[in-house]
Parts: C-alpha cells; structure tokens; sequence
C-alpha cells in the first residue's frame, strides 16, 4: 500500500509571505539580502516537496519528490531493520521511527492514510522485528478506540 505526506506548506507560504513583505519594506542590502534571497528561493523550493511511502510484502520504500522528480530513494528490507519506534509527536499526533542498522532512520509522521501505523505494525510483525511503543502513543491509541 503506499501512503503519501507533503510539507506543512501552510507554515512555509506563510513565512515565505513575511520573508518577501520584509524585502519589500526594509530593502536589506549586502550579505543581508543576499541571505534573504536564498532564503525565499530554499522556502519555494521546500512548498513543493513530498514524500511517500511504499509497504510491499517484504520491502518498504520511501522516497522524497521535487514535484514529481525522485530526491531521494530509500528501500528496507526486514534484514536491514532493527526496530519499529511507535512515539507520540506533540499533543495528539502518532509518529513512528524505523531503526536501522547501517543507514539513516526513517522518520515518518503526517502520512496520508491514518492506516499508515497499522500496516506497518503488520509489516513488523509478518517479519518479525521487535516493536516499541512509548506510554504517550498506547495513550493516543486507547483514545483513537474509545472515540472510534
């Protein structure tokens, strides 16, 4: 199944907005501008990033995308995974972190179904590698059934 996330695009226009009101008003000059300038041209770069999330039967892909260029690939098999971190981010939203043994943890929060924390709890089990989740996500969990 494949599940998608973007960046909080909101936030990123909203300080994107500020960041060119302010080049307008104040006219920096020197390094300053230049600064700002690269920061306006990073903020537009990072509003049209996104992410997905592939589970296969034994392989989890996740990739980040420039509109619909491939950035980034990374694809885990079971043998390369140590363990599933099940965490609570903020007040009320469910994170999960794979572990890894050799290359950079993968990190995944605000993904498209909600499912997404489901299938990989299925995934980890079909493989067999150990899961932890920490007191505040068993919380959010004990909730999300009461309410559902």
């Amino acid at each position: 199944m494949t599940f998608s996330a973007k960046t909080l695009r909101g936030k990123l226009i909203f300080l994107l907005f500020i960041n060119v009101l302010s080049m307008v008003l104040y006219f920096p000059s020197g390094i300053l501008a230049y600064l700002q300038l690269s920061l306006v041209f990073l903020m537009l770069l990072l509003v049209f990033i996104h992410f997905t999330l592939r589970i296969d039967e034994g392989l989890i892909t996740y990739q980040v995308l420039f509109l619909s260029l491939v950035i980034w690939k990374k694809e885990l098999n079971p043998q390369q995974m140590k363990q599933l971190t099940f965490k609570r981010v903020g007040w009320s939203t469910q994170c999960a972190l794979i572990q890894t043994k050799h290359i950079l943890n993968l990190r995944i929060i605000h993904f498209t179904p909600e499912d997404v924390f489901q299938e990989l709890a299925l995934f980890n089990q079909r493989n067999s590698i150990p899961i932890n989740k920490s007191k505040d996500y068993s919380l959010l969990e004990k909730v999300e059934k009461g309410s559902g």
